[in-house]
């Protein structure tokens, strides 16, 4: 799995594709050993303002979508979050609180974030069209999710996916 990431992780996903990204500073992605996996290029402010040119709503047939998606990814997702935190994920739990019914807020999320409040975060946010910014201990994670949203074949735009170094 790690090495068919290394061309996503050098890419944003951006209004329904796999783009180059605009700025040019990469930064390594690390295992939670300390190894590192590959690089990813940090985003900059023509990354996001091209991301938010292209946002839109997700509608709950495909937010179903993105959940029956990434259930079918489970393993894939685990193993990703357990290679770069070294801890355990429930699939399980992130889908069912991205499906859960919540407010709607869009827009850009930031940060470094546990499996529960991501899942809730990601669920909210594509009810209104969501620039996920993941820090580079997330990104490998963040990649394989990207990979498993764009098999949902959701409204270009609702999911973007833009690699930092920690914030933008």
């Amino acid at each position: 799995m790690i090495a068919d990431m290394s061309e996503h992780l050098l890419t944003h996903y951006v209004t329904g594709r796999w783009r180059a990204p605009l700025a040019t500073g990469a930064v390594a992605v690390r295992a939670a050993d300390g190894q590192i996996l590959g690089h990813v290029i940090a985003a900059g402010a023509a990354d996001l303002a091209r991301a938010q040119a292209g946002l839109a709503r997700c509608d709950s047939a495909g937010l179903r979508r993105v959940a029956d998606a990434l259930d079918a990814g489970a393993e894939a997702l685990a193993q990703a979050w357990a290679v770069q935190t070294g801890t355990a994920l429930d699939p399980d739990a992130l889908v069912q609180a991205i499906a859960r019914p919540n407010t709607v807020s869009g827009g850009l999320l930031q940060g470094d974030r546990a499996a529960p409040e991501l899942g809730a975060a990601l669920g909210s946010g594509l009810r209104g069209g969501l620039i996920w910014c993941p820090p580079p201990g997330q990104a490998l994670f963040a990649t394989v999710l990207a990979q498993q949203v764009a098999q949902a074949d959701i409204k270009p735009g609702a999911f973007n996916l833009l690699h930092t170094r920690d914030q933008i």
